[in-house]
C-alpha cells in the first residue's frame, strides 16, 4: 500500500508519473452497464494527427494570403485524398488558378 504524499511534497517526476497513471487508468458506464476503458488524447496528439493532410477530404487554406497554387497536377500531388479544399479570401486573381 503506497503512503499518501501531498502535491506540495511531490518532486516533478512523481507529478507526471501520477498524472500518466490516472490518465491509463479512466473508465465510464456504457449503456449496457458495463465499465469502458477510455482514453485520453491531448492537443500534441490532436496536432499531430491534424498535421496529416495528405489523405483529409477537406482542407480549408481561408486567410492565407495564398498568391498562386503552382503547376497543373501540384495540388492533386501533394493531397491526393482532398475533395474540397477551401481558398476563400487569398490573393488569388484567376478562376483559371483553381481549376
Amino acid at each position: 500500500m503506497q503512503r499518501y504524499k501531498p502535491d506540495k511534497m511531490k518532486t516533478e517526476a512523481e507529478k507526471e508519473l501520477e498524472r500518466q497513471k490516472e490518465e491509463a487508468e479512466q473508465y465510464v458506464m456504457s449503456s449496457k452497464s458495463r465499465m469502458v476503458k477510455i482514453e485520453m488524447v491531448g492537443f500534441d496528439k490532436v496536432y499531430e494527427e491534424m498535421a496529416d493532410v495528405s489523405n483529409s477530404r477537406d482542407i480549408s487554406l481561408e486567410f492565407m494570403g495564398i498568391s498562386e497554387v503552382g503547376a497543373i497536377g501540384d495540388i492533386r500531388a501533394l493531397i491526393p485524398g482532398t475533395m474540397n479544399l477551401y481558398l476563400d479570401k487569398n490573393k488569388l486573381y484567376s478562376w483559371d488558378q483553381y481549376f
